[in-house]
């Protein structure tokens, strides 16, 4: 069923606010809080005369005529749209996204408000405005693609592959992700590729719009990180290689080196201890690879 909104005004929906960073070394949590919006009442008093009610009556029926139908589908979608962008309702970007949007959705002149309208609209606000792209959804083998304002276009595609999708968190744009969607198409799901603006790139397992599981981060400068991932934060056993081919392997908590680690030297015949990050001590191979074995590790001797 319908509501009528005849006058755009500020949303009360209450998502909540998250931060996605592509930082290797303090990487913030992922986690949000929710806000409440706050609860009002009206009340009509009944001292008014009757001249002030048919004059209240007529601005009434003005308001109907200019008013819309927005569902409940429509509604949701608003809310799943800013929780999955990671923007705040009641933050001032939040408030600003939400008047605009109420605006363009009366003067659409729509009978009825449905996802897909509001999809557009937000996809305006979030995308095109702010980058001069004519859509934040693209499919395309990457022999079009070309660099916009210095931001590097993620590896050409097989047509066939899951399109593109621009991602746009915490009211910031990071770049372009190829992968699995969840179900309503907009927050990353399953199997996928982040292709960061900055230039860094992540590959691994998605889920509720966060790196799980096993999965690999580069970042622009060289850094890479393989292993384990929980909520979008390095977690678990993990290999950390420098720029420079100095590897350490160690178990990682919440984005941080956690404990005993090794890490061996760039052409791997010197090894160190590693505890909480920083080096301890220096040790045989042999002794550097019983630590990554008790650590849990099967490639115990990393690459050169």
């Amino acid at each position: 069923h319908g509501v009528s909104a005849p006058h755009p005004s500020k949303s009360a929906l209450a998502v909540g606010r998250r931060e996605e960073t592509e930082q290797y070394r303090d990487e913030p949590q992922s986690d949000y809080s929710n806000e409440d919006s706050e609860e009002y009442s009206e009340s009509e008093s009944e001292s008014e005369s009757e001249s002030e009610s048919d004059e209240g009556e007529d601005d009434d029926e003005e308001e109907e005529e200019d008013g819309f139908d927005m569902g409940n589908e429509a509604l949701e979608q608003i809310r799943y749209r800013l929780e999955t962008a990671k923007i705040d309702p009641n933050s001032p970007d939040g408030t600003k996204i939400l008047d605009e949007l109420l605006v363009r959705l009366q003067d659409s002149k729509a009978e009825v408000i449905d996802a897909q309208l509001v999809n557009e609209y937000i996809d305006e606000l979030l995308f095109v405005e702010t980058e001069g792209q004519e859509s934040p959804l693209e499919i395309t083998n990457g022999a079009t693609m070309v660099e916009q304002n210095g931001r590097k276009p993620p590896p050409p595609q097989d047509p066939q592959q899951h399109p593109r999708i621009r991602i746009s968190r915490g009211g910031k744009v990071l770049g372009w992700y190829q992968g699995q969607l969840d179900e309503r198409g907009y927050a990353r799901e399953g199997s996928g590729s982040m292709y960061y603006d900055a230039g860094h790139e992540c590959h691994g397992t998605w889920q509720n719009d966060e790196m799980i599981g096993r999965g690999m981060y580069q970042w622009s400068d060289g850094h890479v990180y393989d292993g384990e991932w929980l909520n979008g934060k390095r977690h678990g056993l993990g290999r950390f290689i420098r720029p420079d081919n100095v590897v350490l392997y160690g178990r990682y908590e919440k984005g941080h080196h956690k404990g005993e680690g090794v890490r061996w030297s760039a052409d791997r015949t010197e090894a160190q201890v590693v505890v909480d990050g920083v080096p301890n001590k220096t040790v045989s191979l042999e002794i550097a690879k019983k630590i990554a074995t008790g650590l849990g590790f099967d490639d115990i001797l990393p690459p050169v």
